[in-house]
């Protein structure tokens, strides 16, 4: 199993990087994926970035993402979830 940690910054949700996305997802299989809050963890709005961020995964590359630890979760695990399931 591929293991990768992609870093980026602002406009990771953008149309643009859907591409990049895709191509990444299929670099590393069915391994879970982890939103790590370090952007913007900071902000007030913290659990709504993540949460469009779930949702922007979800929609547009057809994948699953999880928060990381440590960081503000949009909302409690949802019961019998895995780790890197969203949350």
């Amino acid at each position: 199993m591929a293991r990768l940690l992609v870093i980026m910054g602002s406009g990771e949700t953008a149309p643009t990087m859907v591409k990049p996305h895709r191509a990444i997802f299929e670099r590393i299989g069915d391994a879970p994926a982890v939103l790590l809050d370090t952007p913007y963890g900071f902000q007030e709005n913290a659990e709504d970035i993540s949460t469009k961020a779930i949702q922007y995964f979800a929609a547009s590359v057809g994948r699953r993402v999880g928060v990381g630890p440590g960081g503000r979760r949009p909302a409690r695990p949802r019961a019998g979830a895995r780790a890197g399931e969203p949350r």
